[in-house]
C-alpha cells in the first residue's frame, strides 16, 4: 500500500501552547506538524508562505510605517485580521491602514471572525 506524503506545516515554537495544542487537533491527520524556530511574529509557515494572525484592535495600535518596515523584508505573508472591532470610526482607520499593507506586493491580508480562522487558514493551505 503506498503511503501518501504529507505536506508540512511548521509552526512557531513560540506560540501559546493553547495555539500549538488547537492547531495538532484541527491538522495532525492532513499535515505533518513540525515545530520550528521561525521569524519574530509569524505563527505557521506552509511551504514558502508565512502566516500570521493578528486583531483588528492591534493593528489599530500598531504604527503603520513600523509595521510597513517590519514587513517590507519579511517574504511572503499573508495575515489572518480578526474581526474584534464594532466601532465605526476605529474601523475606518484600521481599514485604511488595511489598504496600505496590501499595497505591499509579498503581503496579503484577510479579515476573518474568530469562529473561523481555522477554516480560512486550511483553505490557504489547500491553495483557495
Amino acid at each position: 500500500m503506498k503511503r501518501k506524503n504529507k505536506k508540512t506545516l511548521k509552526i512557531n515554537r513560540n506560540n501559546d501552547i493553547e495555539s500549538i495544542i488547537e492547531t495538532f487537533q484541527q491538522y495532525e491527520k492532513k499535515y505533518e506538524i513540525v515545530m520550528a524556530n521561525l521569524d519574530d511574529g509569524i505563527q505557521y509557515e506552509f511551504e514558502d508562505m508565512k502566516i500570521t494572525q493578528t486583531y483588528k484592535s492591534t493593528i489599530l495600535e500598531m504604527s503603520i510605517g513600523d509595521l510597513i518596515k517590519k514587513l517590507k523584508n519579511s517574504g511572503s505573508i499573508t495575515i489572518l485580521i480578526t474581526d474584534n472591532i464594532r466601532d465605526k470610526k476605529k474601523n475606518k482607520v484600521i481599514n485604511e491602514k488595511i489598504r496600505e499593507i496590501n499595497t505591499m506586493p509579498n503581503v496579503k491580508t484577510m479579515i476573518v471572525s474568530k469562529n473561523r480562522r481555522y477554516d480560512v487558514l486550511e483553505s490557504i493551505m489547500e491553495g483557495g
